[in-house]
């Protein structure tokens, strides 16, 4: 593992003692006393990680409850949306990106996880950590960039949302889903909340809520128009921001 010493979001340096939330696991996460993004220092090196996004990883992704879910996402926020070209970045095992073909889409997908994106042969997918991924499509190429329940596993967050800010058209739209740190679930189970203890210590690394998510699209020029809660996560919608005198 290696340590972060300043927050992952606003850079502020690593928060002191008073400010860290002890999980049921026994290890410690940090509140960054500048922008209250909720981090945990510790953090795995790529090799330790792949010991956690490893087959049986990619098979539990497969399980009908799993599937099922991630089929639901596509017809609860996308089923209505404009049809157009989508980058899901953290793609896993496909299920999401088959749903909005079945709409109508043009589906790419990103997945760090070599077992994962096996399963997903059958589509445009890369494999590589998206932080690293070669330029394989043209900056400013697709309508939708989505996230799901991924920026909270990323080291550089910040970089990541850039990089996916990139990809959009002037008018296109990042789609994000993630925990939500302030949620009721968490404040009435912390220590022992879900994303908090993960099957492995440095799956869960980020915690955010709404303003830290609004600052973190703030970073990567993009402007939050949307944000909805339900039960332990949240979602949002983002544009690119426009100049003063730009037109809409």
């Amino acid at each position: 593992m290696r340590t972060r010493d300043k927050c992952p979001l606003c850079e502020a340096p690593a928060a002191r003692a008073e400010h860290c939330v002890r999980t049921r696991n026994g290890y410690e996460l940090h509140e960054c006393p500048s922008c209250t993004l909720v981090y945990d220092k510790e953090i795995l090196e790529e090799d330790e990680l792949l010991t956690i996004y490893d087959e049986a990883y990619a098979r539990r992704y497969e399980e009908e409850a799993l599937a099922r879910q991630n089929r639901s996402y596509a017809d609860r926020f996308f089923s209505r949306k404009p049809r157009g070209r989508v980058l899901e970045v953290g793609c896993g095992t496909g299920h999401f990106l088959r749903r909005l073909g079945e709409f109508g889409f043009e589906t790419y997908g990103v997945e760090v996880n070599p077992a994962c994106a096996a399963y997903a042969s059958d589509l445009r997918v890369v494999v590589a950590p998206f932080e690293e991924m070669p330029q394989v499509w043209p900056e400013g190429w697709f309508d939708y960039v989505v996230t799901f329940h991924l920026l909270e596993h990323l080291a550089e967050p910040v970089a990541a949302v850039q990089k996916a800010a990139a990809f959009l058209k002037p008018d296109g739209v990042w789609f994000n889903y993630m925990p939500h740190v302030r949620a009721r679930g968490r404040r009435l189970q912390s220590p022992a909340w879900i994303h908090f203890n993960p099957a492995h210590r440095g799956e869960h690394v980020n915690f955010f809520d709404e303003p830290t998510l609004r600052l973190l699209a703030e970073k990567a020029g993009l402007e939050v128009y949307r944000v909805e809660a339900g039960g332990d996560d949240f979602w949002s919608e983002a544009r690119l921001r426009r100049a003063p005198n730009q037109p809409k």
